[in-house]
């Protein structure tokens, strides 16, 4: 499997400190790599000029997003957002109101202030999520020696990534709810979708 950041030559954080440079590394390795400059060698170093061109593309356009940057280091550190989004246990009562809240604004039900209040919750649970991953982000990025992707990883770094994952999925079913209300105000349905 390709390493994105290793495609780019970056280290594996999760933030990057200087936008403007990764995309300057990005069109710097596109010209490098660019078929037009393999044509003269034959089909074969065009193919792979091709094939490199696509991976920088590929590379760029994951870190250079936040969310996907972060799912991408969990997932070649053996990570999943995907799979770990089951109901939290401490959401299960959230996520009855916020379905049985639905149900009702979809029959024609007018909610007031008890729509507001399960409003303002998720809001506050999305805003302690975002801290808590800036925060986990921030303490891997100050680690100066990671282990290396597919390597068993040093205590310090499984603790961050494992809480991470769990409050990147749990953020993320937290938006879910948010805007599956959202949809149901303005009398459009989407799917709960975990």
């Amino acid at each position: 499997m390709n390493d994105h950041f290793d495609t780019l030559g970056i280290s594996h954080k999760f933030r990057d400190e200087d936008a403007a440079q990764l995309e300057r590394r990005f069109h710097e390795l596109q010209r490098r790599y660019h078929p037009d400059r393999s044509a003269t060698r034959g089909e074969t170093a065009v193919a792979e000029s091709l094939e490199h061109s696509s991976l920088i593309n590929q590379a760029y356009r994951t870190l250079r997003e936040p969310m996907s940057r972060a799912k991408y280091l969990l997932s070649i550190y053996g990570y999943s957002v995907e799979r770990s989004k089951q109901v939290p246990m401490d959401l299960l009562e959230l996520v009855m109101n916020v379905q049985e809240f639905v149900e009702q604004m979809e029959s024609g039900v007018k909610l007031g202030g008890e729509l507001l209040s399960i409003e303002q919750d998720l809001s506050t649970r999305i805003a302690v999520h975002k801290a808590e991953i800036d925060s986990l982000r921030d303490e891997w990025d100050n680690i100066t020696d990671h282990s290396a992707p597919g390597s068993e990883q040093r205590i310090e770094e499984q603790k961050i990534l494992e809480a991470l994952t769990r409050s990147l999925a749990t953020r993320s079913y937290l938006q879910t709810l948010y805007e599956t209300l959202a949809a149901a105000k303005e009398g459009k349905t989407l799917v709960l979708k975990h």
